[in-house]
């Protein structure tokens, strides 16, 4: 016996991921509430928050890597610092120069 997969989905995405997508998009309820994806908010150069992360991978003055639901999220700068984190939230200061999901490709994920 196989595994079923949606012609749509092409196996790429779980089956609830879609469903609860759809519960979002009609309820209009923000995905990041309903399915856990990151929030990123910059402000300027200086300050970078995160929602929904899961985990701090590497963190140094130049480098942040921080793992989410959509893979690795990382931040290049000069003397950045994360100012504090709790269990689904942070906040990252300093120069912030880039802000990039790695590729799932690169084997950093």
């Amino acid at each position: 016996m196989g595994i079923r997969q949606n012609k749509k989905n092409n196996g790429k995405e779980p089956r609830g991921d879609i469903v609860r997508k759809k519960i979002a998009e009609a309820a209009d309820v923000p995905k990041d509430v309903v399915l856990g994806m990151p929030l990123v908010s910059l402000t300027g150069k200086a300050e970078l928050c995160i929602e929904n992360y899961r985990g701090i991978l590497e963190y140094t003055e130049e480098l942040i890597r921080i793992r989410t639901k959509e893979g690795v999220l990382r931040v290049t700068g000069r003397r950045m610092r994360i100012e504090y984190y709790l269990d689904d939230e942070m906040q990252i200061t300093g120069n912030i120069a880039k802000v990039e999901f790695e590729n799932k490709g690169d084997g950093h994920c």
